[in-house]
């Protein structure tokens, strides 16, 4: 169980150390984890963006073509960065630099 983990600990420091670089190379700042989930995980960053780390090709095409095409449509949020991380290391492939959507509060709802 120990070892298990320190894996853990272990892969989430590396996890962490190469999200931080990644974004100070977008000109970014991490501020926390929001989630994650099958394909990917979610970093806010400082000035209100958000930072997703993913392995799912066809989220990256369609986020290249949303930044090619600002102002496509007012109903999607806007992308900013889409690109390759190139390291053997680190178990995702893409990264994209997006705003950050919050959900509806209980008021926004109704």
């Amino acid at each position: 169980m120990k070892t298990k983990f320190k894996n853990f600990l272990n892969e989430s420091s590396i996890l962490l150390d190469s999200v931080r670089k990644i974004a100070y190379e977008l000109g970014e700042e991490i501020d926390e984890f929001v989630g994650g989930g099958y394909y990917g995980k979610a970093f806010s960053t400082k000035s209100g963006k958000v930072l997703k780390l993913t392995n799912d090709e066809n989220e990256i095409m369609v986020a290249y073509k949303l930044i090619k095409n600002k102002n496509w449509m007012k109903c999607l949020i806007n992308h900013y960065n889409v690109g390759k991380i190139n390291s053997s290391q680190f178990k995702f492939k893409y990264y994209i630099l997006m705003d950050q959507v919050l959900p509806l509060s209980d008021s926004e709802k109704k």
